[in-house]
């Protein structure tokens, strides 16, 4: 399998995830007192916040990982960086 494809149904695969342990979080966000639309827009821009920055930390992990070579040694960070 490609490792795109892989990327992207693990990034998919995740976001529910995701959505399953956020959504509640913002769905308990207090909206009394304000128009529909103005709590609508401010979970919104709460879900785009989080996930462009899950995105630009991914993006940046992944270029530091990309311009390090250390492919015979991968392994074992990879073992030491989980169990921390």
């Amino acid at each position: 399998m490609d490792y795109l494809y892989l990327a992207f149904f693990m990034g998919f695969f995740g976001s529910l995830h995701c959505v399953a342990m956020c959504g509640p979080l913002v769905l308990a966000l207090p909206s009394a007192g304000r128009a529909a639309w103005m709590a609508v827009a401010n979970r919104v821009i709460y879900q785009f916040g989080r996930i462009l920055t899950y995105g630009l930390l991914g993006l940046l992990l992944g270029l530091i990982g990309n311009s390090i070579a250390v492919k015979g040694w991968q392994q074992a960070i990879s073992l030491t960086t989980g169990v921390f």
